[in-house]
């Protein structure tokens, strides 16, 4: 009974640990980005934004245009656009 306690310890000591360094690792990767003040997106003419994520360095805006939904992916580096989805009607 003793070792299986001293068991479930080790384990959750491990695990807190590896949590603890991958969360510094990616603070530091964090400070390395530099984002700029301003992005410019362009987009139809009466389009809102209806959500922004981010991830690994990009930023995904959801935009809710009159012809439809996009989505606009920027990296937050260089804040240029590197991608957009643009749902189309099939011919």
């Amino acid at each position: 009974m003793i070792i299986l306690g001293v068991l479930i310890i080790a384990g959750l000591t491990i695990i807190g640990i590896t949590i603890a360094s991958r969360l510094h690792g990616m603070s530091q990767d964090l400070g390395k980005l530099v984002i700029p003040d301003t992005i410019p997106l362009s987009a139809p003419q009466g389009s809102r934004i209806r959500a922004v994520d981010a991830d690994e360095g990009l930023l995904f805006v959801l935009l809710d245009t009159p012809s439809g939904d996009i989505v606009m992916i920027v990296e937050l580096g260089s804040g240029r656009v590197i991608g957009r989805l643009e749902l189309v009607n099939e011919p």
